[in-house]
């Protein structure tokens, strides 16, 4: 039986929030600079194929680029990893 680590949910489900409001901080300010959805959608699909990180596409200080961080931290302290979980 493999058991739950409460620090482990609560990162999983902070990072789905921080995916998903950083997402919509993005599609925001490219429409506010004037172009449109398409074009954004092409431009990630390009960086996906030339293996470059999405995560270029979104500020250093990005709610993502911090909870990864703290998820990093935590398997360093626990040894739980992400990449595991069932």
């Amino acid at each position: 039986m493999i058991r739950k680590c409460s620090e482990c949910t609560d990162l999983l489900n902070e990072l789905v929030s921080a995916m998903q409001s950083d997402g919509e901080r993005l599609k925001e300010s490219w429409i506010a600079s004037g172009h449109d959805l398409v074009e954004l959608r092409e431009k990630m699909l390009a960086s996906i194929a030339n293996d470059e990180s999405i995560e270029s596409f979104t500020a250093s200080s990005s709610r993502t680029a911090e909870v990864k961080r703290k998820m990093a931290e935590h398997q360093a302290q626990t040894g739980h990893s992400f990449f595991n979980l069932r």
